[in-house]
């Protein structure tokens, strides 16, 4: 892209999405663009993938000049030499898996290469769906379905809008990885806004919009870097890149956009703590309730800066969970005085259309919440489960029910008990042990522990490791179905 510029509107009402934009987008590397809303992110990459048309500028693909070509040649160019993943899948629903990868090739006339074909849909892990519809799958799976059919095409760059916007978070680090492979194993240019510092941490490199202008870049990023880069309590070089640039081009109005984008850096500061300790604080007090210590990874991302012989120090939230060497949960086993350390995996699992979040655990983990049957047997074998009494009742579910559970992968499992106990807002499945790693897919890691002992000696196992502990998680929030007081273990 050379000095692009977009306007839409005229005279008046005129408003500039992209000013003067030059950008270089290398082959074979994956670029993630940033910037806050209306900074001209989606303009940035219609533009760039000739799905409109700038105001002004050069764009170019490969050795091909976009913006003076017309619909019908940039119709075919789309189809021929470009993929696209979007937020929404925009799969036929009429379709199986292997027809929506290959609609692109269809609708072009051209017969898939099957060796090809099979590649691709074993590289995004299908090869066991190819013949269900979307209605049969998960969200990451619907998405991986849309990744392989913008890559069936061998396009020379795959573009995504926010391609994990809709999915968990473990889900879309399995979208992310698989778009990070796509370029490493595969050659393939990516290019991807999204407002997300973990997801951008992916890319090669991160380009920062504001104001419709490129203001930073970022090679080789971090979660943690990316985020001192946009948040307002940290990315003071951002900010004053938006306001030199505010200053070069609207002087007259320089003095109170500043001062407005002074006060909404300090608004949404304030709003954000508020936010971010009201949902990191909602969940887990409920759900390890029953351990009076719990060890889980640090959430934060710690900085340190030296200005002017002062040393700050930061703490930024990531957004993934951070899990832990199971070898922490057996230093916390033998610390002295800890009559008992339970190990926990979780991941996303759920029966039907659950109100609020749902998630797998293995049985063994039932006792921090606790969660104890009301009916049946923990679950012994890979295709038993126990639900949770809300998810019983919401799903018509009794022992004996089979039940189709939709997570990192679906299959049907036999109900073998039902807790005696619901949380609110959050749906628990229960698997075997073996099988709840499994689907984690963590080998080797835990995501956190609840530890019946001193808080001292947890503590001091801990120390010098990624590792922090937490005393005294009492008091779940039964739904209304289940009891007031949780059940003894």
């Amino acid at each position: 892209m050379d000095t692009v510029s977009k306007v839409y509107g005229r005279n008046g009402s005129a408003v500039a999405a992209l000013r003067e934009v030059t950008a270089e987008l290398p082959r074979g590397r994956f670029t993630a663009i940033m910037g806050p809303s209306g900074s001209g992110k989606s303009t940035f990459l219609h533009c760039a993938a000739g799905l409109d048309t700038p105001t002004s500028g050069s764009v170019r693909l490969g050795g091909t000049e976009l913006s003076s070509m017309s619909e019908t040649k940039l119709t075919e160019l789309r189809r021929k030499r470009v993929g696209f993943v979007f937020q929404a899948f925009n799969l036929v629903p009429s379709l199986t898996v292997e027809q929506n990868i290959t609609l692109p090739l269809r609708l072009a006339g051209a017969r898939p290469d099957r060796a090809w074909l099979r590649d691709v849909i074993d590289r995004v892990g299908l090869a066991d769906r190819t013949r269900h519809r979307p209605a049969e799958l998960s969200g990451g799976q619907q998405q991986r379905v849309a990744i392989a059919r913008a890559l069936v095409t061998r396009p020379e760059v795959l573009f995504g809008d926010e391609p994990t916007g809709a999915l968990d978070t473990m889900t879309a680090r399995d979208v992310l990885v698989l778009l990070r492979e796509a370029v490493d194993g595969m050659g393939q240019t990516v290019v991807v806004v999204t407002h997300d510092p973990v997801a951008a941490s992916y890319a090669d490199t991160v380009v920062f919009l504001a104001d419709g202008r490129i203001v930073d870049r970022l090679d080789d990023p971090t979660s943690d870097r990316v985020a001192a880069r946009i948040d307002p309590a940290g990315g003071v070089e951002v900010m004053l890149g938006i306001a030199l640039a505010t200053l070069r081009h609207r002087k007259a109005g320089f003095a109170g956009a500043f001062a407005a984008l002074l006060c909404a850096a300090a608004l949404v500061c304030a709003c954000g703590v508020l936010l971010d300790t009201g949902l990191r604080g909602s969940v887990e007090p409920e759900r390890y309730a029953g351990a009076p210590v719990v060890v889980s990874g640090d959430q934060f991302v710690h900085q340190t800066e030296h200005k002017k012989g002062k040393e700050k120090r930061k703490s930024k939230a990531i957004a993934e969970r951070a899990w832990l060497p199971a070898s922490v949960a057996e230093k916390v086993a033998a610390a002295p005085g800890v009559r008992e350390a339970v190990a926990e995996v979780v991941f996303p699992a759920s029966i039907g259309d659950p109100d609020g979040e749902s998630w797998g655990h293995g049985w063994e983990s039932a006792a921090l919440t606790p969660f104890t049957l009301r009916d049946g047997r923990a679950p012994a074998a890979p295709g038993e489960i126990v639900v949770d009494a809300g998810t019983a009742r919401a799903n018509g579910l009794r022992v004996g029910s089979d039940a189709r559970v939709s997570s990192t992968t679906d299959g049907t499992y036999r109900v073998v008990g039902v807790t005696a106990q619901s949380l609110d807002h959050q749906a628990a499945l229960f698997f075997s042990t073996e099988r709840a790693r499994g689907l984690a897919g963590r080998d080797g890691m835990v995501a956190a522990v609840g530890v019946w002992g001193p808080e001292r000696a947890v503590r001091d196992a801990v120390r010098g490791t990624s590792a922090t502990s937490t005393p005294g998680r009492t008091g779940a929030r039964w739904s209304s179905s289940g009891p007031r007081t949780p059940a003894s273990t």
